[in-house]
């Protein structure tokens, strides 16, 4: 069954065994619009049905699909049916925000997801006006934050090419923390060793040097271990001291009375 418009402009639709075409253009009406295939898909900009869902828009030029709400109320909603709950991409704030959430139910879960090999998930903003990509997790896991370059990103899970600020930061160690110096057994370096290795290398034993942290940067957690024990060796040390002095201060005191009974012989 073929059905067409008779004003000057073509168009119209056609019926066949496997789907519904619209077809509409300025001349003959001959190129097609929409398709409603007997399965249940529909594709539009497109003359064939679509393989990988039951929707697409297709365009090489204008934006993909676009949804407005009332005039002047900046709102917008399109609702996606689920079982048990409603997951809706929908404006529920103020005017001009668009919301992404679940609809309802104690375990439905929100996914974001990149189906293929090699996809990441991105997170832009101000495109048009030269913004870009400003945070990105890529298909391995690993989130970008400033960057998109793995380089950068090394071995780890989170990169930031930026300042980080937050209120609190838990560290967890997986290396022995630095108690073992208070062990009966533990060599504490002797201060004038300490001050010749300081005169040779410009820093303290076992602490890396200014050129190896300027190309390496620092691991933090290690470097909280790296500073305890030099704090708890710095406390050695003022023990050690502290016994020394109280020697002198009792040979002093010695010394005094043995003065003080010389003088009054």
């Amino acid at each position: 069954m073929r059905i067409f418009h008779s004003g000057t402009s073509g168009g119209g639709f056609f019926d066949s065994k496997n789907y519904l075409a619209f077809r509409a253009d300025n001349n003959t009406g001959t190129t097609e619009r929409m398709r409603i295939t007997t399965d249940g898909k529909v594709s539009i900009g497109i003359s064939s049905a679509p393989a990988d869902c039951k929707f697409k828009v297709y365009d090489t030029q204008f934006s993909m699909l676009q949804v407005a709400g009332p005039a002047n109320s900046g709102e917008a909603s399109i609702f996606l049916a689920t079982a048990p709950a409603n997951f809706y991409y929908s404006n529920s704030a103020i005017a001009g925000d668009v919301v992404l959430s679940t609809g309802g139910g104690t375990t439905t879960n929100l996914l974001i997801q990149a189906s293929r090999a090699n996809q990441n998930i991105k997170f832009i903003t101000n495109y048009g006006n030269y913004g870009g990509v400003r945070m990105m997790l890529n298909n391995d896991g690993k989130v970008f934050i400033g960057h998109t370059d793995p380089v950068k990103a090394g071995g780890y899970l989170l990169s930031v090419a930026g300042k980080v600020l937050c209120e609190e930061l838990k560290v967890k160690l997986y290396t022995s923390w630095p108690d073992f110096v208070f062990a009966k057994n533990y060599e504490l370096m002797p201060l004038d060793s300490v001050e010749t290795f300081i005169e040779e290398n410009n820093h303290l034993p076992n602490v890396p040097a200014a050129a190896e942290v300027n190309q390496n940067g620092i691991n933090t957690g290690e470097m909280f271990s790296i500073q305890m024990r030099k704090i708890e060796e710095l406390t050695l040390y003022m023990i050690e001291l502290k016994k020394e002095n109280e020697k002198l201060n009792q040979m002093t005191e010695k010394l005094q009375q043995e003065i003080e009974v010389i003088k009054n012989q």
